[in-house]
């Protein structure tokens, strides 16, 4: 179900901005208390929100650009005024991130620059992701040597 749901790809991650941390769990039970949930900086929901908009007012272009040469009357859609500013109005997103899939909420005390923290209840699959933090220290101790052809941007985009 992981790779077949709809997803709006928003952009590619730049490198070492993803880190893996544990989950949070009750002391009592071991019941798991972020089940799926991660967190994400300022600079790192700024960046999905402006990258996701340019992916929206592309495809909306292109409609337009389609229903004017196959001769109908519909016009842009987007009126939301919220697309026009670059500081993401919302404090968390669900999607995908490479092999993770989850929710990531907003943490300002993450500090500057695009951070984002992944639990291990947000991995799905594993892939060679640049954006990964510490991904090749963990291949590495492992035994596998990654080369530049086993990355793919595919796997770092949000």
């Amino acid at each position: 179900k992981l790779s077949f749901s709809k997803t709006a790809p928003s952009g590619v991650l730049p490198p070492n901005c993803l880190e893996l941390v544990p989950d949070i769990v009750c002391s009592e039970g071991g019941m798991v208390m972020t089940d799926g949930c991660g967190l994400i900086s300022r600079d790192g929901i700024d960046f999905v929100w402006c990258s996701y908009k340019k992916y929206i007012q592309a495809r909306e272009s292109e409609y337009v650009q389609w229903n004017e040469k196959s001769g109908g009357d519909c016009q842009e859609s987007s009126d939301d005024e919220s697309l026009e500013d670059d500081v993401c109005p919302y404090t968390s997103f669900q999607g995908r991130i490479g092999g993770f899939k989850g929710m990531w909420v907003l943490d300002e005390r993450l500090g500057d620059g695009i951070k984002v923290l992944c639990r291990y209840s947000q991995r799905k699959v594993n892939l060679p992701m640049r954006s990964f933090l510490s991904f090749s220290d963990e291949c590495e101790k492992m035994g596998i040597h990654l080369k530049e052809s086993d990355f793919d941007d595919l796997y770092d985009t949000v």
